[in-house]
């Protein structure tokens, strides 16, 4: 007769498959790190060449125009021409301009860009505002007035805030 508390039964065994999960993890991770993380620390492997010419890489290979640099002036309030006091507008105008360097001559700039815009939405009326193509004509308004702060170079202008109260 057998004792029953002298046999041990063992558990059954996993198998492989534990082995086979952390070997195809460990792979998964290392092609992460080589494809992914490992040119983001060389920093991106984009050309000198074609940084130079504007075009940056998109993080997938393909080299692309560089984003611009931002400026902007945000909340211009002011009562459009013909209005008393009774309505309002308020105004953010963003220059994108091509370098850093002229970024900061426009944010140097800051209180005669607002002191202009301001004064370009006062002499309007509400109905000048309102028309059809008044942004449009509003923003080449904006970018003669930032002219003389970009050194020769392009200026595209976005009004992502035009409210008239």
């Amino acid at each position: 007769m057998s004792d029953p508390t002298s046999e041990v039964e063992s558990p059954p065994s996993a198998g492989p498959m534990p082995l086979i999960a952390a070997l195809v993890a460990l792979v998964l991770g290392a092609a992460a790190g080589f494809f992914v993380v490992a040119p983001k620390l060389a920093g991106g492997g984009a050309p000198a060449a074609a940084e130079a010419d504007g075009l940056v890489d998109d993080g997938h290979g393909n080299m692309v125009p560089a984003k611009g640099h931002y400026f902007d002036l945000s909340n211009v309030i002011v009562n459009p021409a013909g209005s008393q006091g009774s309505r309002f507008i308020v105004v953010t105008v963003s220059f994108e301009v091509p370098t850093e360097a002229i970024q900061l001559s426009l944010a140097n700039a800051e209180t005669r860009l607002r002191d202009g815009v301001g004064g370009i939405l006062e002499r309007k009326s509400v109905e000048e505002l309102l028309a059809p193509g008044a942004r449009d004509a509003l923003r080449l308004e904006f970018a003669e007035l930032a002219k003389p702060y970009l050194k020769g170079s392009s200026v595209t202008v976005y009004i992502p805030q035009f409210l008239i109260q």
